[in-house]
């Protein structure tokens, strides 16, 4: 009884070596595709940007929403270099997770509150929504 048990013990430990291999290679897909997103999303806002730049010239630094999108920029980039940093082997102890976790969060939301932004000024409908949307956020 003591050869099945230690015989049970190594196929468990197997089985969880098998399945903590499975979970990280579907966390790496799962940031490599958050990263991906992330590179066509600043690919983006850093080519309008520019381009507003160009054409406003220093009237640009006087529009709040400006200011948004290069925070946004600056988030962006600060947060692809941490994913670098750390799916190139640092350890987790060099960036604070709680910290991380934060920057994600004001990145992610101020990436959403862009593309609220962008799909309102080219869809007709879906910009009474979003116009409802800040009244009612006006109003509490």
């Amino acid at each position: 009884t003591t050869y099945l048990l230690q015989q049970y013990q190594l196929e468990e430990a197997e089985a969880e070596q098998k399945r903590t291999f499975f979970r990280a290679n579907m966390l790496i897909e799962e940031e490599l595709v958050s990263f991906v997103l992330l590179c066509i999303a600043l690919a983006y806002t850093i080519f309008r940007e520019v381009h507003q730049i160009i054409n406003a010239g220093l009237t640009y630094v006087t529009s709040l929403w400006n200011w948004f999108d290069l925070l946004f920029i600056f988030l962006s980039i600060f947060s692809m270099s941490m994913m670098l940093h750390l799916v190139g082997g640092a350890s987790p102890s060099t960036f604070d997770e709680e910290t991380n976790r934060e920057i994600i969060l004001i990145t992610s939301s101020i990436a959403w509150a862009n593309l609220l932004f962008f799909i309102r000024s080219i869809f007709l409908p879906f910009a009474v929504f979003v116009s409802g949307l800040l009244g009612v956020f006006r109003k509490l």
